[in-house]
């Protein structure tokens, strides 16, 4: 009989694993998955709008961090972070669509919400909400404070102001937005 840690070596096709991807070379390999989940997960909403992934070249060459999920040797779940000079912040996020990568999502949120910060707003933003809400209510952040991670001027407080939502300039247009985790966190 063998060990566990013998039949995991043995047979590497069991990869489970978290992925974290800085380096140029990693991006290569992952990029073509990665942007696939992204424009994915943001096509009902007009697509992405972060200049950085409009395109696979630019995507690899961004400051950004991939946290990547595999499972099986399938991305599944992916979380792109950049240092926005306040801290580490989620910037885009999806999933394959399976309930894996939903799962795997899930749990991205509740781990880094202590070691970075987000947007959110619409399918997101009920997803947390409705799956976390002691989380979400924790780490809410006061739009006040919020619109201070953003540029002067791409932001403003709504008049039915509620202390949390904010409305946010996104390629031209004004999305409601509110903010969740920890800012003042980096990557290292």
């Amino acid at each position: 009989m063998i060990t566990f840690k013998t039949f995991l070596q043995e047979n590497s096709q069991l990869t489970e694993s978290y992925k974290n991807i800085m380096s140029k070379s990693d991006k290569e390999k992952y990029v073509d998955a990665v942007l696939d989940i992204l424009q994915s997960s943001y096509k009902d909403i007009g697509g992405i709008k972060t200049p950085s992934f409009m395109s696979r070249d630019a995507a690899i060459e961004g400051p950004h961090m991939w946290k990547l999920v595999v499972r099986d040797g399938k991305v599944v779940a992916v979380n792109i972070y950049k240092d926005d000079g306040t801290g580490r912040k989620s910037v885009l996020a999806g999933t394959d669509g399976s309930v894996q990568g939903k799962r795997e999502m899930a749990k991205l949120i509740t781990d880094d919400v202590t070691r970075s910060y987000t947007e959110i707003s619409d399918a997101m933003e009920r997803f947390v909400f409705k799956r976390f809400p002691e989380l979400a209510d924790k780490y809410k952040i006061p739009n006040t404070e919020a619109i201070k991670h953003l540029q002067p001027g791409e932001a403003r407080i709504p008049e039915d102001d509620d202390g949390y939502h904010y409305d946010r300039k996104i390629g031209g247009s004004w999305h409601t937005k509110i903010m969740l985790g920890t800012p003042g966190k980096t990557f290292y």
